[in-house]
């Protein structure tokens, strides 16, 4: 009898390598991303909100110690990336992007913001903290 779900799990998991090869293969071809597209449709349909009128942009420092764009954040004293999100008012995540955590966040901003603007021209109000300028 199986004890715990990581068992499960492990029962009918297909290989580590086999996921990680259709995940990076379906980022680069922008399934992922219309998936997220489509879902966040559907809910807005759900909800009879056609586009977002109010987004929230918000950044995130995280600790990294593994390879990629990391770099010391002198104001918070960490070293490693800085999330950036974009959020529609139903919390449906818009859009995100990872830099490097000495970078600042009105430029994060821009590089997470202006795809949703292309993509809503009908977002009225954004919400964000005061750094953003």
């Amino acid at each position: 009898m199986l004890e715990t779900v990581e068992q499960l799990l492990t029962i009918w998991s297909p290989p580590r390598q086999a996921v990680s090869y259709h995940f990076r293969r379906w980022q680069k071809r922008g399934v992922l991303a219309q998936i997220r597209d489509t879902l966040v449709e559907q809910v807005r349909a759900q909800a009879s909100q056609e586009t977002p009128k109010y987004l929230a942009v918000d950044s995130q420092r995280v600790p990294s110690t593994k390879g990629g764009a990391r770099e010391y954040d002198g104001s918070k004293k960490v070293k490693g990336r800085k999330r950036h999100i974009v959020e529609d008012s139903q919390g449906s995540v818009l859009e995100g992007w990872v830099a490097p955590a000495d970078g600042s966040d009105a430029r994060g901003a821009r590089g997470v913001l202006e795809p949703v603007l292309r993509w809503y021209p009908s977002a009225q109000i954004m919400i964000a903290d005061r750094v953003y300028g």
